[in-house]
């Protein structure tokens, strides 16, 4: 049933002990390793962007794997407490993950890499309410950890979607001559 992959996806994770995300993350640091043996790939550190669900994948593959150099989370970074424990789509869910961590926790292990938020104003999957309480945690532990400039967020009128307004040039000046 295409009207609920997720769910079925989701469930069949669950079943062998998996997630979807967990998944999702593997397959983007196996891919990362294909595309640093191609000859087109410049060396050094690699950007990583995504929206949504590719936010999602974008904050794991960031927090997981130190070849991401800098990170554009946009339409993703929430505190499950202030977004009432919502995860927007089961695809996103981490068993255990309310007993170890919150979405700012995680995006503060991307540290002291480079990381821009982007959250709309009206997003109806992740409160702009809910974004401020996690980039709290992310702004703390880039300062704890030395780096509190390579973190920013990118506050923006719109719905749940893509803004880019600083994406670029966050990514152009953390990833030039890297």
């Amino acid at each position: 049933d295409f009207a609920n992959s997720c769910g079925f996806l989701s469930s069949a994770a669950i079943s062998l002990g998996m997630s979807v995300i967990g998944t999702h993350t593997w397959d983007n640091m196996r891919l990362l390793d294909y595309i640093t043996t191609r000859d087109d790939c410049r060396p050094g550190p690699i950007g990583a962007i995504g929206l949504s669900g590719g936010g999602g994948g974008t904050m794991w593959l960031s927090a997981m794997d130190d070849r991401i150099g800098a990170a554009v989370i946009s339409g993703h970074l929430a505190s499950f407490a202030a977004n009432d424990g919502i995860f927007a789509c089961v695809c996103n869910a981490v068993p255990g993950i309310l007993t170890w961590a919150d979405r700012g926790e995680v995006c503060g292990l991307t540290a002291p890499r480079s990381l821009l938020i982007e959250s709309a104003s009206d997003d109806q999957c992740y409160s702009r309410v809910a974004t401020l309480d996690a980039f709290e945690a992310v702004k703390r532990i880039y300062a704890a950890a030395g780096v509190p400039d390579r973190t920013d967020i990118d506050l923006f009128e719109g719905r749940h979607e893509w803004s880019g307004a600083k994406a670029w040039d966050f990514l152009e000046r953390w990833l030039a001559g890297a």
